[in-house]
């Protein structure tokens, strides 16, 4: 669950979404297992690396 100040990306957690974002970028982001990517609202987001993610998420059937 994200906090106070947080964003979170959620994804199927029975996909390798989480961990294969995780291992590119370990110290970048929050993480919830295999489940969500937390980030900080307040900053500047790393949309680059975002977009990532998200189009993993959305074509991870493709696989």
């Amino acid at each position: 669950m994200a906090r106070a100040g947080e964003l979170a990306i959620l994804t199927h957690c029975q996909t390798r979404v989480v961990p294969e974002f995780q291992a590119l970028f370990p110290e970048d982001f929050a993480y919830d297992g295999t489940r969500a990517v937390h980030v900080s609202a307040e900053g500047n987001m790393p949309v680059e690396k975002l977009r990532l993610l998200i189009a993993a998420a959305l074509t991870y059937h493709r696989g």
